[in-house]
């Protein structure tokens, strides 16, 4: 018991810690915590975050990305601004979505963000893409949700490891999916981008 209104306190409770499902449940929760506490500590000096973190809150000016294109997507009560950047000496690339709320009753919420490698398909509107392997991203939000008739930021960093492949340069597929489960952005990077050359 706290004696005080702002302690926070986590117990644990187990019938019979010596009882083996007990024992395994509680290792599996310590290993996850600590998986967390590892990727925690990775983003905290991870440069790609720390630009990803800039970009959500729109200090576009303090990165070293210069932007290169932008479109609108309007789909299921959504818009979604893409804004595609590069930062052609440090070999990076950075998708930026605004998204507002338009048309939604309910908050606006991320469920995933996929990058992968791009193995076929796509050549036009009725041929479905294909993806092969998954590729790393730094990502930052500027809010968990957005409510109707307001807005927010997602940023996305990737570097030039994940336009590489055993076969050469492959092109990517960003997809982004919003709380129901629907995909809200489709964006396709090409490894040029990361010479300052525009992606579709």
């Amino acid at each position: 018991m706290a004696h005080a209104e702002r302690f926070d306190h986590q117990v644990n409770v187990f019938h019979d810690l010596e009882q083996p499902d007990a024992a395994r449940q509680w290792m599996v929760r310590a290993r996850a915590l600590e998986e967390e506490n590892a990727r925690l500590r990775l983003e905290q000096v991870s440069a790609d975050h720390a630009f990803a973190s800039l970009l959500a809150a729109g200090a576009v000016k303090s990165t070293p990305f210069r932007h290169e294109s932008k479109w609108r997507l309007d789909l299921g009560g959504v818009a979604v601004d893409v804004h595609i950047y590069s930062a052609k000496k440090m070999k990076k690339a950075a998708v930026l979505f605004h998204v507002t709320n338009q048309g939604l009753r309910d908050p606006w919420s991320l469920s995933e963000v996929q990058l992968s490698a791009v193995v076929g398909g796509g050549r036009s509107p009725e041929e479905p893409v294909r993806t092969g392997e998954k590729k790393a991203f730094a990502l930052r939000t500027s809010r968990e949700e957005i409510m109707p008739g307001e807005s927010g930021w997602i940023a996305v960093v990737t570097d030039k490891r994940a336009f590489d492949s055993k076969e050469g340069p492959v092109s990517l597929v960003l997809e982004l999916f919003r709380h129901d489960g629907l995909q809200q952005a489709v964006v396709y990077l090409d490894p040029q981008i990361l010479t300052g050359e525009r992606s579709r």
